[in-house]
């Protein structure tokens, strides 16, 4: 969910009953200004992803079914254009 300027993800019920998933970083908070980069790509068997990056080390994949929505509205301003990456 992209809201009040920041990204945010969660579980559904039954999973966000599970304190002990927070360990595998299912669940972020991230201000959209601390976005750095978000790359734009395909992968096999899953199709088309997003990936959000911010700090040094830390990124999200998503598979979204409007991907072109999701950087919109990461990036309203165009500060951060999607790159594409090849390969994958």
């Amino acid at each position: 969910m992209v809201a009040d300027r920041r990204l945010r993800t969660d579980l559904t019920f039954p999973f966000n009953l599970f304190v002990f998933l927070d360990l595998y970083g299912l669940r972020i908070d991230v201000r959209l200004e601390e976005i750095t980069r978000i790359e734009r790509g395909r992968r096999l068997l899953i199709g088309e992803t997003v990936t959000v990056r911010w700090s040094d080390d830390q990124a999200y994949e998503f598979r979204v079914r409007q991907p072109d929505a999701l950087i919109q509205a990461l990036g309203p301003s165009g500060r951060i254009r999607a790159e594409v990456r090849t390969g994958m």
